[in-house]
This record gives structure tokens, C-alpha cells and sequence, in this order.
């Protein structure tokens, strides 16, 4: 690797050296700690998925037609008892390798690839077993990111500041469903099982490991905040060239739509009936305070200048 290729690494105990927006000798220890919490929380909620996957093979194994089938369930049970250790190893180092290289992917400006950039072409090379794999892991991070849609939209913003750059897509949250799904799928790959077996695996991880996730997003957030990163979160409403406002004597009436600017900030931001995203009390202070701000009030670089008659949500 050249000099120059090697410039555009950013090594997570080196990220200090990075033109982060927050204290910026800090954002590669305030990352490694949300790291370390990530781990953890998730380390600690594998025991029950290991012990409910030996429950569910020994069903199946007690309800299997042929000698065979059964046969096949036992050695499976057999190999989760073996290796259980070794998942959970394996689950943490993949884990933190998948946030050391995003980190370094996206501080460093380069694309690697995801799962989101798969091709249908390239899923068609895998075999059938494999695609089902794929296709459970997919809907398990959709459904993550509905249940906790506003604390990633957080996550996201403060986590594009500690790396300054101006906006972070949501695949490359280094602590997203993405992250933590693909880290269990790959530690569960040396369980020698058929596809029945590793859907089992990984409808357990979701319903018993998807249960904390709200609420380790909530305590990185709540982290980040105690940290200083974007206490306070800014929705930008982005007005549309051929959407823009009507100049007649009715102009008025069609830029309120009966509920006004905060019926449209509701519509934006994805919630049909025109109240801001609801902000229960577990999740308030990991989202901070919201504001409304319109295009005018942007810097050319992107970034947010300062309040100007913004509108604040708590």
C-alpha cells in the first residue's frame, strides 16, 4: 500500500488526527466507547438466544419422522453446546472489525461494499439456502430500522459529526442492524447446519437479541449527548424547486394545508397525521431537541448556521 492510499486511513485509536466538528483529540475514544457498550449489550443478550436454539433442536428433534432426521438435530445441538464460546468470540471480533472498517471506509472517503449493494445478479450466483440466509438477515435490519427509526436518524447525525463528514447514509452506520446481523451470521457460520437450522438461529437473534437494540441505541445516543455531540438534533426540510411557494392572494391557505408548517414538517418526516415524530420518555433525551429549519439557513459547506427562527420541538 502506498503512502498516499495509506493518508486516507483513519484507524480508530488514530481518529483524533481527523478534522472531527466535536473535541476533536476525543472522537476516537467517544467512538471506541460506543463500540465497547455495542459489544457488550450485545454479548450479554446471546446466552438466552443459545439456550433457546438448544430448546427449539431438541424439539424438533423429539418431533422428527426417521431416525435419521432426528440424528441430525442431536449433532446440531451437539456442535451449539461445543462451540458456544466460540460463537460469542467470534460474534464480538466480527462485530468490532465491521466498525473499525466502516470507520475507516467512510472517514477515509472509499466505498466498500454492503449488503444493500448486492446486485439481484450476483444473489442469483448463491444458492438457494444462502439466499434465504440473506433474505432473513435483510428483513431482520428493516425491521430495526422501523422500530428504532428516530434514535438511528440521531445515531446518524452525531456519528457523521464525530467523523466529520456531512451526512452519514444509513448503511454506513458502523453501529446499524447491518453491523450486528451480519456479525451473528457469520459467527453462527461454523454451525454445521441446513438453512432450516440457521433460520431458526436467526428468528431467535431477532426476537431476543432485537429486543435490546432500542435501548442500547438509546443509551449510545444518550453517551453521545452526555459527550457534546449534537445535543440538540435539526431536521432540514427540503423545499423543491417546482414545489415552490405560491405569491397569490390564496398562497397563504395552500402553504398552511390547514395544519400549518408543523403539518408538513409531520408529513416530511414520515408520520401521516402532521404531529411531530413522537418522542416517548425513554427515547427524549437520546434524540435531544429537535428543530425545524429551512434551506436559507445552511452554510454553503453544508453544515447548519445558527438559529434564525427555527421552530423547536422538544
Amino acid at each position: 500500500m502506498n503512502r498516499s492510499k495509506l493518508s486516507n486511513v483513519v484507524r480508530l485509536d488514530e481518529h483524533k488526527k481527523s478534522p472531527g466538528l466535536t473535541d476533536r483529540s476525543r472522537s476516537g475514544s467517544v467512538l471506541k466507547h460506543c463500540r465497547e457498550l455495542a459489544s457488550s449489550t450485545l454479548i450479554n443478550a446471546l446466552p438466552i438466544v443459545m439456550d433457546k436454539l438448544d430448546d427449539a433442536l431438541f424439539d424438533l428433534a423429539n418431533r422428527s419422522t426417521s431416525n435419521k432426521e432426528q440424528g441430525v438435530y442431536f449433532e446440531t445441538m451437539r456442535q451449539v453446546r461445543v462451540k458456544r464460546a466460540s460463537i460469542e468470540t467470534e460474534f464480538r471480533r466480527f462485530f468490532k472489525e465491521s466498525v473499525r472498517s466502516t470507520i475507516e471506509r467512510v472517514a477515509g472517503s472509499t466505498r466498500g461494499k454492503s449488503l444493500a449493494d448486492t446486485s439481484s445478479a450476483e444473489l442469483g450466483l448463491v444458492d438457494e439456502g444462502d439466499y434465504e440466509e440473506i433474505l432473513a438477515v435483510t428483513n431482520m435490519v428493516r425491521k430495526i430500522r422501523s422500530d428504532c427509526k428516530e434514535l438511528l436518524y440521531s445515531l446518524e447525525r452525531r456519528i457523521a459529526e464525530l467523523l466529520a463528514v456531512d451526512e452519514l447514509k444509513p448503511e454506513d452506520n458502523p453501529f446499524g442492524p447491518e453491523a450486528m446481523c451480519g456479525a451473528f451470521k457469520d459467527a453462527c457460520g461454523q454451525i454445521d447446519a441446513g438453512v432450516e437450522v440457521r433460520l431458526i438461529i436467526l428468528k431467535l437473534f431477532d426476537r431476543h437479541v432485537g429486543s435490546e437494540v432500542e435501548q442500547l441505541y438509546g443509551a449510545i445516543n444518550d453517551y453521545l449527548v452526555d459527550q457534546g455531540v449534537l445535543p440538540e438534533i435539526r431536521h432540514h426540510v427540503k423545499i423543491q424547486p417546482s414545489a415552490a411557494r405560491p405569491t397569490g392572494p390564496h398562497a397563504g391557505a395552500q402553504q398552511t394545508d390547514g395544519g400549518g408548517r408543523l403539518q408538513f414538517f409531520g408529513r416530511t418526516m414520515g408520520n401521516s397525521t402532521g404531529n411531530p415524530p413522537s418522542t416517548d420518555a425513554r427515547a427524549g433525551r437520546s434524540l435531544g431537541r429537535t428543530h425545524v429549519c429551512g434551506p436559507d439557513q445552511r452554510r454553503s459547506t453544508g453544515r447548519l448556521a445558527p438559529d434564525h427562527g427555527c421552530e423547536l420541538h422538544q
